[in-house]
């Protein structure tokens, strides 16, 4: 049986400005750390800000810049914009919670329009706020989300990344 191994490519991102959410854990934290490993400046946003703090600490020879914070409010989306220091190459909509897996017939509004502003009206605000630099970084428009496939259960309300 083999073993994954990763393969970094030295300077793919050289020069270039990726931000990352869910950055703390995950498929956010494994981006962050590929992007930056291959030379890119990421912009690490995450709720947590220990799991932040735990990833800048052990990568203190990367570039990596924390911004922790609710990335559904405008405020953190215009935080995380301002770290990127004007110029943006790439975007990894990678943040994302699910609802404790609660039957539909159980799930309240609340708890249904907040997976909705983590999972849907955060990435829509961050790709409004970028797509201008990355334009102008002629880069073009490129953002990634969570690679899970919509499914259902009848349980559970069906959920996206």
């Amino acid at each position: 049986m083999s073993v994954w191994q990763e393969n970094i490519t030295p300077g793919r991102f050289e020069g270039q400005t990726v931000i990352v959410t869910g950055a703390a854990s995950g498929i956010g934290l494994a981006t962050a750390l590929r992007v930056a490993r291959e030379g890119g400046r990421v912009i690490a946003s995450d709720l947590s800000s220990e799991g932040l703090d735990k990833l800048t600490a052990g990568h203190g020879d990367l570039a990596l810049v924390p911004v922790p914070g609710d990335i559904s409010l405008e405020d953190v989306v215009q935080r995380v914009v301002a770290a990127a220091g004007g110029r943006v190459d790439a975007l990894a909509n990678v943040a994302g919670i699910m609802d404790s897996f609660q039957p539909v017939h159980e799930l309240d509004d609340e708890t249904w329009h907040r997976v909705l502003d983590v999972n849907l009206t955060s990435m829509m605000r961050l790709m409004r706020a970028v797509v201008p630099l990355m334009l102008d970084a002629g880069s073009g428009p490129s953002s990634t989300s969570r690679p899970k496939p919509v499914y259902g259960d009848p349980r559970q309300v069906p959920r996206t990344p």
